[in-house]
């Protein structure tokens, strides 16, 4: 995967909570420039059936590749809100993940709850023998609790069109493709058409011609050094 987004669930949880709580909808809105930047709103719609002080959201920027190299991304956090105002959230690195934990830790909520993050990740295009490649994971599949409904829109840069899209959902390594997609205009749209279980997720494909983009994520031979591995970020 060249972007996992991973483990989203209510902070001090329990497993009784985990099996009841869950994601109504999640949608990404992701625009992608001529330099392999995407920039992405994240909309993610919760239900609390039981109290608790809010979520935490994990992404996932280092990866290996069979061939003992490693993908690195940049991250750069643009905004966070809750309910539509601005959110009592910390950010910060842990290992190989960029968290995000959004909530007051002295207030428990319950019910419904709307969470929007803004950011930007980069570079998220690779260059393959068949043409210029992405491979998005819109939801990761570490998620501790199931998910109604998940959907994402990828806009490409000006002049730019898909070749080939796919889309696949359920466990890491799945190939089942319970899901719609779509292309026209330069946009590539997902929508998952049963839910995903806990641990589940939803994947995109895109191909475009060769040399579509002019920066590309390229692979290391050795992981990041603990200081630039989260370059962009403020902490």
């Amino acid at each position: 995967m060249l972007f996992r987004s991973v483990l989203i669930g209510a902070f001090v949880f329990s497993p009784t909570a985990l099996a009841q709580n869950s994601i109504t909808k999640l949608n990404q809105a992701v625009s992608i420039d001529q330099n392999s930047v995407a920039t992405i709103t994240e909309t993610v719609e919760y239900s609390f059936i039981e109290s608790r002080h809010g979520i935490d959201r994990y992404y996932e920027l280092v990866s290996k590749t069979q061939q003992n190299k490693y993908y690195v991304l940049n991250f750069e956090l643009i905004s966070v809100t809750q309910d539509g105002v601005g959110a009592n959230y910390q950010n910060g690195k842990t290992g190989n993940q960029y968290r995000i934990r959004i909530g007051d830790p002295n207030i428990y909520i319950s019910g419904n709850h709307t969470y929007q993050i803004k950011y930007k990740v980069w570079p998220v295009v690779r260059q393959d023998p068949s043409g210029d490649y992405i491979n998005y994971d819109v939801t990761g599949n570490n998620w501790q609790v199931p998910i109604q409904s998940a959907s994402a829109s990828v806009t490409l840069p000006s002049g730019v069109l898909a070749t080939q899209t796919r889309c696949y959902t359920g466990p890491s390594g799945s190939t089942s493709q319970d899901c719609q997609i779509d292309s026209g205009s330069g946009t590539v749209t997902a929508t998952t058409l049963s839910p995903l279980g806990a641990k589940e997720g939803l994947t995109i494909n895109i191909l475009t011609p060769k040399n579509s983009f002019a920066s590309y994520l390229v692979a290391q031979n050795s992981p990041p050094n603990e200081s630039d591995r989260f370059g962009g970020i403020t902490l």
